[in-house]
């Protein structure tokens, strides 16, 4: 099992975690050659700025990357995939449910606590994110924000457990719902205006940046941060490599986790997405 115990990760964990920070080495080897800006992100970022990579009882790896640079890798990866590694993605997945890629690692499996249905690839991960830039006008904020949380609303409801994921006991109620009338709403036709809203062209844009499903689009104010103080990211040790932060990852943290130094007490100190790994044919690597 993929386990923290006593202060120790279990042996499963820990080939995981090397598992996760090959594939981050491999991702962002691949966005430098093509100029684009990758940088870890949430719990990573904090790993890598406060422990010197990842943190011991995390089980997984958040890259970030501005709009444009997200959006232009996705367009790669989908033409000229890294070998034996798997993209998810609105463009290249139909039926994917989040606004965010994954890469799979070919040839292993995961058994996670929100798990895609079994026609999903569901091997080892690390997760994409896009930051988009706010809207400067508070109306097409309120109109961005809205049409993205109905549309997630029906999206993000694709299993019984994702809908008791819900932070809220009204959410959870009305993402039961969602669940129920689910299989009669257009989901490519929902991705569509989901992406036309992340981008959102009529708005004049700020130079303030969130990342709207990192923690859900309720709680996106979480990653506001303005752009300069995520690009150029620079580089940290992160266990026996290194890999990139955002240019400002003290006031990325700050505003993420208030005083990041402070570890949370030992009870919280677990595993928090995946339950088991079979590493299949990796597995006397």
């Amino acid at each position: 099992m993929v386990a923290y115990l006593d202060g120790q990760p279990s042996e499963k964990l820990r080939r995981l975690q090397q598992v996760q920070q090959d594939l981050a080495v491999q991702l962002t080897d691949y966005c430098r050659k093509r100029d684009l800006q990758p940088f870890l992100v949430a719990g990573s970022a904090l790993g890598a700025w406060r422990d010197g990579g990842i943190i011991a009882w995390d089980d997984d790896i958040d890259i970030g990357l501005l709009r444009e640079d997200y959006d232009t890798l996705i367009e790669a990866l989908a033409n000229d995939p890294i070998p034996g590694v798997t993209l998810q993605s609105w463009r290249t997945t139909p039926g994917y449910p989040f606004a965010f890629a994954k890469l799979r690692l070919d040839g292993t499996r995961v058994d996670e606590s929100t798990a895609l249905g079994p026609q999903f690839h569901q091997g080892i991960f690390i997760d994409i994110f896009p930051f988009d830039a706010l809207p400067r006008n508070p109306l097409w904020r309120k109109v961005q924000y809205g049409i993205l949380l109905a549309c997630n609303l029906f999206m993000l409801s694709f299993s019984r457990e994702a809908a008791m994921n819900a932070t809220s006991p009204l959410f959870r109620r009305l993402r039961l719902a969602a669940l129920a009338i689910r299989p009669l709403v257009p989901m490519r036709a929902l991705a569509a205006m989901s992406g036309w809203a992340y981008r959102l062209p009529p708005a004049a844009k700020s130079d303030t940046c969130v990342s709207f499903n990192m923690y859900g689009i309720r709680f996106a104010w979480k990653t506001r941060i303005a752009r300069a103080a995520l690009v150029p990211p620079q580089l940290v040790p992160f266990g026996s490599t290194q890999l990139p932060v955002p240019a400002d990852c003290h006031a990325y943290l700050t505003g993420i986790f208030g005083d990041y130094a402070k570890r949370p007490p030992s009870n919280s100190q677990r595993p928090g997405h995946i339950r088991d790994v079979d590493f299949g044919d990796r597995a006397d690597r």
